[in-house]
């Protein structure tokens, strides 16, 4: 009894821990992972497994909740079939792509899984948690949440919790450590303390290329798209506007813990609304080059890239020693 007392506070300490103290103790146990391919001659999937597949450049997790002869029920954290989107949310994936990932439930054929090269991953024993009774029952109680983030809060992060309470995502690390790596090269000549203070010359740089690209649409053959350009600014404006309040709403909340991490998020709305606009404004300008659907497929591109970018720039300023 002692022993499970102990190991119960210990969870509880991790939970308390920050999302790098609890990827360096995942990590460290990621060896004991074993991955095995799903088998629709052996029907090897069970409640409660985790499952994932890959994909290029990523990988996608998603938990089994139940399963019906050769078919499967998964809970999962991404983007519902775009047939069925309406009309406000493909106006958000216009606007932030990472909105539109949602928990929701999929059914899938042993076949098809095998089909797609599903794979089953099997935990080591130092991180099995819950049962599986409790592990399926969190998968639900999730479910139609629409708070995905790529790096913070993605399918991963969601299979983890349901598994041990975690919010771990051992992929973003991968993603995190190559775009900080390119940026790092660029920024070579960049002293310390001139690093310490990324968020705001991460905005100055914003605010200079944002010189550029108004001389470019000002011009008399761009009057069409400068007019598309400032319906895009106020679309992003009251975005930013409405993020900013959230975020003060959850600092009152006590969802947002201390004024250091609403600071790091009021950076991050602001650095992915000015990213967005201006790499979106930038490719549509290389895309119109192709006419009306290089226009917009560039600026699409462009903002997408913005998006990321502000999201991995606001984490490398959390990271920056003497910020916090």
């Amino acid at each position: 009894m002692g022993q499970n007392i102990s190991r119960r506070r210990r969870w509880r300490n991790l939970e308390q821990s920050t999302p790098e103290e609890q990827k360096v103790f995942v990590s460290d146990l990621a060896d004991g992972f074993e991955i095995k391919p799903v088998s629709s001659k052996n029907r090897n999937v069970r409640k409660a497994d985790h499952l994932m597949v890959y994909r290029y450049g990523y990988t996608h997790h998603l938990i089994c909740v139940k399963v019906e002869g050769d078919r499967i029920i998964a809970m999962e954290y991404g983007p519902r079939n775009c047939f069925e989107l309406s009309g406000k949310e493909a106006l958000k994936l216009l606007i932030d792509v990472e909105k539109l990932g949602e928990v929701h439930r999929n059914s899938y054929t042993f076949e098809e899984l095998e089909k797609i090269e599903m794979h089953k991953i099997v935990w080591p024993r130092e991180l099995r948690r819950y049962r599986a009774r409790k592990v399926v029952r969190r998968a639900i109680s999730r479910e139609g949440e629409k708070t995905y983030n790529c790096l913070t809060n993605n399918c991963e992060h969601f299979v983890m919790w349901c598994m041990c309470g975690l919010t771990v995502s051992l992929q973003v690390k991968f993603w995190y450590t190559w775009a900080k790596e390119i940026v790092g090269a660029l920024c070579a000549g960049v002293t310390h303390t001139a690093r310490s203070q990324l968020g705001s010359f991460f905005l100055k740089l914003l605010a200079n290329a944002s010189d550029e690209i108004a001389v470019t649409v000002l011009k008399e053959q761009n009057y069409a798209f400068a007019v598309g350009f400032a319906i895009a600014s106020i679309m992003e404006a009251g975005l930013c506007w409405l993020e900013i309040e959230e975020a003060f709403e959850n600092r009152e909340k006590g969802v947002i813990k201390n004024d250091y991490d609403l600071n790091t998020k009021l950076l991050e709305i602001v650095a992915k609304v000015l990213s967005r606009l201006l790499l979106g404004a930038a490719g549509s300008l290389a895309g119109s080059a192709f006419g009306l659907p290089g226009s917009l497929a560039g600026g699409m591109i462009g903002a997408a890239v913005g998006n990321y970018l502000g999201a991995v720039v606001t984490r490398w300023h959390r990271d920056v020693p003497g910020t916090s």
